[in-house]
């Protein structure tokens, strides 16, 4: 019998991760030929960056006995590593890159504008091509600095990705919106205003918010004390125009970090107390020479319509402001509390009569009476984007439980493992068709905000996806805190609360479920009555009568 020869190979090494679960597979089957391929290139480094370096380390960070000097070190630590082992900023910057041209300028052609020689959404045309494609733009400005790296769509991949780590966002530069600055980072928030100006912004706004040597950290300063940013017709915040000055009067509520990272401010802690060494110890973006060069500019969103014959969704606009601009005298500023989470600090603001320089083609964001309309633009995209990361946190849970659920005994049965019983397959079948039926959701909507520019165009999509994702995030994260019992309650199964804590937040921020099926409930009846009408004009009707 001829001997049988051994044709593996002599070197043979166990898969890589990306080899057993490739990125692709976490995202849904319509949106892979969207997104770039050095996107998901990066996506694959961040997501084992984030599981071999990031998620270990939650634990200890998120320990009661773990003071803020230690909570520093681990967050520097996992800076370097992101730096100078994974290279995870310089991936970040070059995919970004590929959206610009020439040395990272960014020239955006054949871009209408309107009648004032401004940039108009309603008007923009891109040749039939979005303004994210890689084709270049024939010029009617030509800026220095790049302003959009990364597609919406891309972004919130990014998003779903990191989400696996509340963590992940101090020690990872998403969209660096500055040069080749490693440590800036954009938030969400960011990330919104920089589409809203973009969109609807002035040429001069565009080019001293988005293309200067300056970060910029954008602040929305939209909900009250009596009224959260949900029910924003009602606010009560007044802004007046006074010859060439605007007066601000008002208070404003749970608002994130409105300071500058790097100036000292006097803050409130609380009605008597006040700390005028106060500063947050985040790291921010600097030029070539070291200099710091973080600014904040906050969008102050108020009532600058008081006529009564004024619709009440033509009463509101939104202020461009920068945080220098205002003189402290007339402004108290109170700290509420500080969230060990996200490493975030929310504050209470009161103006009386602050007044602010007014220039026509820099102070109002769009035109006078539109704040309705770039808010509800604001709120759509920002809604997709945190219904995305808390899908990349509930995946993360529910892994979670299934690892648990490996040591776990029925009661039943002493003989069976919990991961083998029907109850618990079938259960977590119900809940992973409930996480891809709202990944779904999510991308469809950010794809169809993508194509047409507006939130508008995609309202149901959004209004399905901000009702459903949240819902059973909450509920499917519950479950993940029954299978692990007790074990719940320990240091390193903190995570599970954390994760349900910031969830259900996201929730009581949105809208009433009530009002988001209301909504959708009104959309299809519309949609079916325009068939109706349509049908009963060609004289086809007989099919709807019983």
């Amino acid at each position: 019998m001829p001997i049988q020869l051994d044709t593996r190979p002599k070197s043979w090494t166990k898969p890589s991760l990306e080899e057993n679960d490739p990125i692709i597979n976490q995202f849904p089957f319509f949106i892979r030929d969207k997104v770039d391929e050095k996107t998901l290139k990066m996506c694959s480094v961040i997501r084992w960056f984030i599981i071999k370096e990031v998620i270990p380390k939650e634990a200890k960070y998120y320990d009661h006995g773990t003071t803020t000097a230690e909570r520093n070190c681990i967050v520097q630590n996992l800076k370097d590593k992101a730096q100078h082992e994974y290279y995870i900023g310089h991936m970040i910057y070059g995919t970004r890159s590929k959206y610009a041209h020439d040395n990272d300028d960014l020239f955006i052609n054949d871009y209408n504008t309107n009648t004032n020689g401004n940039p108009s959404s309603d008007t923009a045309e891109f040749n039939g091509k979005q303004p994210y494609s890689d084709s270049s733009f024939a010029s009617t400005y030509a800026f220095k600095k790049p302003v959009f790296k990364l597609s919406p769509l891309e972004y919130g991949v990014l998003l779903q990705i990191m989400g696996v780590s509340l963590l992940s966002f101090q020690v990872i530069p998403i969209v660096n919106l500055q040069n080749k600055d490693f440590n800036s980072c954009t938030s969400i928030n960011n990330m919104c205003a920089v589409n809203l100006i973009y969109r609807h912004g002035t040429k001069e706004q565009i080019e001293k918010y988005l293309c200067s040597d300056n970060f910029y950290n954008f602040k929305f300063l939209i909900s009250e004390e009596n009224c959260n940013s949900s029910d924003y017709l009602n606010t009560q915040f007044n802004i007046k125009l006074k010859k060439k000055e605007l007066v601000l009067s008002g208070n404003k509520w749970f608002i994130p970090d409105v300071f500058n990272n790097n100036v000292q401010t006097g803050v409130t802690n609380n009605s008597t107390g006040f700390d005028t060494n106060q500063c947050k110890n985040n790291v921010h973006a600097s030029n070539e020479n070291g200099v710091n060069n973080t600014k904040n500019c906050w969008l102050l969103f108020g009532v600058t319509e008081n006529t009564k014959d004024t619709s009440i969704h033509s009463k509101h606009s939104i202020v461009l402001l920068d945080e220098e601009m205002v003189h402290r005298d007339n402004l108290q500023i109170f700290q509420l509390f500080h969230d060990d989470v996200l490493n975030s600090s929310y504050y209470h603001l009161k103006f009386d009569k602050v007044s602010i320089p007014f220039d026509e083609k820099m102070t109002l964001l769009s035109t006078r009476g539109n704040g309705n309309n770039l808010l509800i633009e604001k709120t759509n995209l920002s809604k997709i984007y945190n219904s995305l990361l808390i899908i990349g946190l509930t995946q993360e849970c529910v892994n979670r439980a299934i690892s648990s659920s490996e040591d776990k005994i029925k009661i039943t049965n002493k003989n069976t493992k919990l991961v083998k019983s029907d109850y618990f397959k079938n259960t977590l079948a119900e809940h992973k068709i409930d996480l891809e039926n709202c990944k779904n959701s999510c991308y469809n909507a950010l794809l169809k905000y993508q194509d047409f520019g507006r939130t508008n165009d995609c309202k149901m999509e959004v209004a399905m996806c901000k009702y459903m994702t949240p819902l059973k995030c909450c509920k499917i994260i519950d479950w993940c805190v029954q299978v692990h019992g007790g074990s719940s309650y320990l240091s390193c199964n903190s995570k599970l609360f954390q994760s349900y804590d910031y969830v259900r937040k996201f929730r009581v921020d949105e809208q009433p479920d009530e009002f988001l099926l209301s909504s959708i409930g009104k959309y299809e009846i519309n949609h079916a009555n325009k068939m109706f009408k349509t049908l009963k004009d060609l004289n086809f009707t007989d099919s709807f009568k019983k």
